[in-house]
C-alpha cells in the first residue's frame, strides 16, 4: 500500500476501535449480563464500563469480528454506518447509531496539531455519549423488572467479500430499519457530530422512544 493507503487505515482503525469501545460501554451500562463489571478502560481520558469477566471475551470477539469487516470499506472513504439496538421480547426500545467516515485527501499523515484536534474531537464525543448513554441505560435498567431482560445487536453494513460468516445477506441494507424502536413515535437525537478538517467526520446519535 502506498502511504495514503497507510494514512486512511490508521485512521479507520482509531475510528472502529472508538466506536467499538463506545458500543461495549453501552452494552456493559444496559445490564445485558448479570455479572455487571466494576472494570473501567480509559479512551482518550474518558473512563468506560466495560462487561463482566464472564461475557467479556465473547462480546469482545462478536464486536472485533463485526468492527474488523468494516476497516476496508471505511479506509476507502466509505461512510460506515453501525447501530447498537437494545431489544426486549425481540422489540427494540433504544439504540444507538454511528455514522463514521475518514477523509483523508492527500494521502498525507495527519500533522502533530491535527492529531491533537482528533483526539479533542473524540474525546469530547465519548465524554458526550457515555453521559447519555449512562441515563439511557439508568431507565431501562429501572425498567427491567417490569419489561423483562434486555437484549442486544450490533448491526452493520458491510461488503459481501469482508461480512463475518453467519451474517444475513440482504440486497439492501439500511442500519436505520434495523434501528427502529417500538412506538408509534420514536425520534431520532443527535448526541455529538466530530468533525476534522481532512481527517474523519463522525456524528452520533440515538433513536428512542418520544416521550
Amino acid at each position: 500500500p502506498d502511504s495514503s493507503d497507510d494514512a486512511a487505515i490508521a485512521i479507520a482503525d482509531v475510528l472502529l476501535e472508538f466506536i467499538n469501545a463506545l458500543a461495549q460501554h453501552a452494552v456493559a451500562r444496559y445490564g445485558v449480563y448479570d455479572d455487571a463489571s466494576s472494570a473501567k478502560s480509559d479512551l482518550f481520558g474518558v473512563k468506560l464500563a466495560t462487561v463482566g469477566k464472564r461475557h467479556r471475551a465473547d462480546v469482545g470477539a462478536y464486536c472485533d469480528e463485526i468492527f474488523a469487516s468494516l476497516r476496508r470499506d471505511v479506509a476507502r472513504g466509505r461512510c460506515a454506518s453501525v447501530g447498537v439496538v437494545f431489544r426486549r421480547a425481540n422489540a427494540a426500545f433504544d439504540a444507538y447509531r454511528f455514522d463514521a467516515r475518514v477523509d483523508a485527501r492527500g494521502g498525507e499523515t495527519p500533522s502533530a496539531a491535527r492529531k491533537r484536534d482528533a483526539r479533542d474531537a473524540l474525546a469530547a464525543t465519548a465524554t458526550k455519549f457515555v453521559f447519555v448513554a449512562d441515563e439511557g441505560a439508568r431507565k431501562a435498567r429501572l425498567a427491567t423488572a417490569r419489561e423483562g431482560r434486555v437484549e442486544f445487536e450490533i448491526v452493520a453494513e458491510a461488503t459481501s467479500e469482508d461480512a463475518p460468516e453467519g451474517w444475513r445477506a440482504t440486497s439492501t441494507t439500511d442500519v436505520d430499519e434495523e434501528c427502529e424502536v417500538v412506538g408509534e413515535s420514536a425520534v431520532r437525537e443527535e448526541i455529538k457530530r466530530a468533525v476534522v478538517e481532512d481527517t474523519f467526520e463522525m456524528v452520533v446519535s440515538r433513536v428512542v422512544r418520544a416521550e
